[in-house]
């Protein structure tokens, strides 16, 4: 029984160890091999991303306010089609409404915090945060749980005595 849960857990868990350097004036951090010198080892689980930011997103922007942002934007389209029917000026710009700029930002920034919070198994998101917010390793470590690529065994090859 314990071998079935070692490897489902070997299936559902890896260790990520990331090595920052400096690239002229950025630092950046690349996953290198295990127990390379310098290097920071963080075990990551697998976790459904698209799941975990749709719901990180939906949440932060709850229902009330996409349905808000969809009929502006449904009615900024039909004035503008009306106006170009018009003859006269552009309607002026409303900035009350974020832009598309502004909404990207804000859901890059909410899936990662729901990624990073579900997705970092040692040390949690929560332990890790004010020493890695913000930084390459941050990034790092959403880019190896976006891009799961586990080292599962060949169940071909002989298993160890």
């Amino acid at each position: 029984m314990s071998e079935t849960l070692e490897a489902l857990s070997r299936l559902l868990t890896r260790d990520v160890w990331l090595l920052t350097e400096e690239e002229g004036n950025t630092l950046v951090a690349r996953e290198v091999k295990p127990e390379t010198t310098g290097a920071l080892r963080f075990t990551v689980r697998r976790v459904d991303v698209n799941s975990v930011s749709v719901l990180a997103l939906r949440s932060a922007l709850d229902e009330h306010e996409l349905v808000r942002y969809a009929k502006a934007a449904a009615w900024a389209a039909a004035k503008s089609a009306q106006d170009e029917e018009e003859d006269g000026l552009p309607p002026e710009p409303d900035d009350s409404e974020p832009g598309d700029a502004t909404m990207r930002a804000i859901a890059t920034s909410v899936s990662m915090y729901a990624v990073l919070s579900a997705g970092m198994a040692k040390p949690t998101y929560e332990q890790a945060h004010s020493a890695i917010h913000g930084t390459a390793l941050e990034r790092a470590l959403f880019h190896a749980i976006l891009h799961w690529t586990p080292e599962v065994a060949d169940p071909k090859a002989p298993g160890g005595s």
